[in-house]
């Protein structure tokens, strides 16, 4: 079967290569945007160590019975480790438990594979006794770890793994995996593909009503007239999305989820800041360089247009820091009205 993962052409040949050779890294450090696919690329490469069909294949079979398993999660000789708990950490006593099992011998297939989500979320005390494992690796063991970037895990880990970064895809090619898998086109695929960051796995889950419904109400405030009118629309529109978060905060996480919080409004506040920094970016690129300026998103509107033209580009840093401020007060359990009067305040003069 052919990856997984779309594109990140240059690691998948270097791997292969790897593969086809024998020589199998100990560990593999693979880095890029959220949603990105580097989950489903290590899931392939856990297959693909194991895999039973003849020879040593790269990219695994993906039908025989280790495969199968693997895919499905239920390969005795597979782990996930994924961060826990309401801080979104690797906490000592999980760390100790898969290091553990990193140092049995392979029940069924040629190596142990650990796969370890988030290698940024280690702590000092959980980080150093994950260093142990990856010091002193037991043969037969195949460790693949995923983060944003380098620089987010401690550098003695990264010292350790091979490393490999999966880029972000091109506007053009979010738009026709949305066309392919979710028969996506027209404004909601642009919109989305501008909001996904070149990241497949989050343009393919985003609730295209919902980012309308955002792109809608930013365009409800900028058509307004700068000054008091739009402070006021803006204001309007704080208490109508503080009740959307709110009543999604209330809702109590599904039973087995392994969450301490609730997804949904989790996804719902990081897709209210990813607008608020697309109206704000687009706004900046269409100001600088017009149209041609703009890679991806949707066609710029007259109230985009009309707001691109008085914004200052020196403004940028200073609005960035207010979404920053706004989400780190929603997710602080601060008063969503509050926070979002005062986020539309401090931008709006």
């Amino acid at each position: 079967m052919p990856w997984s993962l779309t594109g990140a052409d240059g690691p998948k040949r270097s791997l292969e290569g790897l593969l086809r050779s024998g020589r199998i890294p100990h560990a593999v450090l693979l880095t890029g945007p959220e949603g990105g696919g580097k989950f489903t690329f290590a899931k392939d490469l856990a297959m693909a160590v194991n895999c039973e069909a003849p020879g040593a294949p790269a990219p695994p079979c993906g039908t025989c019975l280790s495969c199968r398993k693997i895919s499905e999660g239920n390969h005795p000789d597979l782990n996930v480790a994924k961060p826990r708990g309401k801080k979104g950490i690797h906490r000592i006593e999980d760390v100790r438990k898969f290091c553990e099992g990193l140092s049995l011998r392979p029940f069924e297939g040629r190596y142990k594979v650990l796969l370890v989500c988030g290698a940024d979320r280690f702590t000092d005390e959980s980080g150093g006794a994950f260093l142990k494992t990856l010091e002193e690796p037991t043969p037969n063991t195949f460790i693949v770890m995923t983060a944003p970037a380098p620089s987010a895990v401690m550098a003695t880990l990264v010292s350790r793994c091979l490393l490999f970064r999966i880029p972000p895809l091109s506007r053009k090619q979010i738009l026709l995996e949305l066309s392919l898998r979710k028969g996506l086109t027209g404004p909601d695929a642009e919109l989305a593909a501008g909001l996904s960051g070149g990241a497949l796995g989050r343009a393919l889950a985003m609730d295209a009503a919902a980012a309308r419904t955002f792109r809608e109400r930013m365009e409800e405030v900028f058509s307004r007239p700068k000054g008091p009118r739009r402070l006021v629309r803006a204001l309007m529109l704080s208490g109508v999305m503080a009740a959307d978060y709110d009543a999604l905060k209330a809702e109590k996480p599904e039973k087995g989820s392994g969450d301490d919080e609730n997804r949904a409004a989790a996804d719902w506040l990081e897709l209210a800041e990813r607008s608020l920094m697309l109206w704000w970016r687009d706004a900046a690129v269409l100001g600088a360089s017009g149209d041609e300026g703009l890679l991806d998103g949707p066609p710029p509107s007259g109230a985009l247009r009309s707001f691109a033209r008085e914004l200052d580009p020196s403004d940028l840093p200073a609005f960035e820091d207010a979404v920053a401020r706004l989400t780190d007060s929603l997710r602080r359990f601060i008063r969503s009205e509050l926070a979002f009067d005062s986020f539309w305040s401090s931008v709006i003069a």
